[in-house]
């Protein structure tokens, strides 16, 4: 059995109207409504079906998975040969791929690649300065290009956290001199 995904439900709804509802029309514009609705099911659905078989598939069906989402297996890196890591990128692929550019967006696609405390901070002007730390599946440039796809042209900083931060005695939870540590910050 095979599943092919059908992206095209608003258009079909609407070319199964009979002739004279075709053109600008309360029944075509129902119609319409409905087919955006069934898409954005299907969409879910998909994501849904891709899930479980992405988490049970093997070496051979990752790349193949990972090329139909646009998101080929990396020539270099951890997830080059890591396929939980491979499997991780491809799940914040389609999550990038499915993204409105919301701050929920960014969120969960940094939760995918193992982000575990994350702070937000809107920066005026069309940026976004992120925090986070955790368990990092990916470098810090691969989660910003990222997270760049999934969010409309703004700037965007991140920075990682280590166990140990660093910070002025002000702050009690960071260390300070010799101790602290400063996490890798990217800014785009």
């Amino acid at each position: 059995m095979t599943y092919t995904k059908i992206t095209t439900h608003e258009q079909d709804s609407i070319d199964n109207l009979i002739f004279q509802f075709r053109k600008e029309s309360n029944v075509k514009n129902i119609v319409s409504i409905d087919g955006v609705r069934f898409q954005e099911l299907e969409d879910s659905l998909n994501d849904v079906y891709l899930s479980q078989i992405l988490d049970l598939s093997d070496t051979y069906s990752l790349n193949l998975i990972g090329e139909m989402v646009g998101m080929p297996r990396p020539i270099t890196g951890t997830a080059s040969t890591d396929n939980n890591k491979y499997r991780a990128l491809i799940k914040a692929k389609i999550a990038q791929n499915r993204s409105n550019g919301t701050l929920t967006d960014v969120y969960n696609i940094l939760g995918l690649l193992g982000a575990t405390n994350i702070l937000a901070r809107d920066v005026p002007h069309a940026a976004l300065k992120l925090q986070i730390s955790g368990d990092l599946l990916l470098e810090l440039s691969e989660i910003l290009t990222i997270i760049k796809g999934a969010t409309a042209p703004i700037s965007l900083e991140i920075t990682e956290f280590t166990a140990t931060p660093f910070g002025f005695i002000e702050d009690l939870n960071s260390y300070g001199f010799g101790v602290g540590e400063l996490g890798d910050s990217i800014t785009i």
